[in-house]
């Protein structure tokens, strides 16, 4: 069964996930959660690996609105899929 989820549903998964693998993070005496850590310390990272995560929703049937497609079916819009159109193509034309 396909759920579609919103992005803060995802990333508050994500960063359950980082803090679940990589527990507290100690630095200075002070103890942080690994995803503020990573969120702070490096951004770049922080988001490349969310949207891995994201990706790898969709191998159990989560979407996430407005980053992932679902695969559920298309509505019919009565014009051919680009499949389609090459299929007849006829480069000698």
């Amino acid at each position: 069964m396909q759920q579609v989820i919103s992005e803060r549903t995802a990333l508050e998964m994500y960063e359950e996930m980082l803090d679940d693998c990589e527990g507290p993070v100690e630095l200075c005496g002070m103890t942080y959660s690994a995803s503020h850590v990573l969120r702070e310390v490096d951004p770049v990272a922080f988001r490349c690996g969310f949207n891995d995560y994201v990706d790898s929703l969709t191998e159990d049937g989560i979407f996430v609105e407005g980053l992932t497609d679902s695969e559920m079916e298309p509505e019919d819009d009565g014009q051919p899929d680009e499949a389609q159109e090459w299929e007849s193509f006829d480069p000698d034309c």
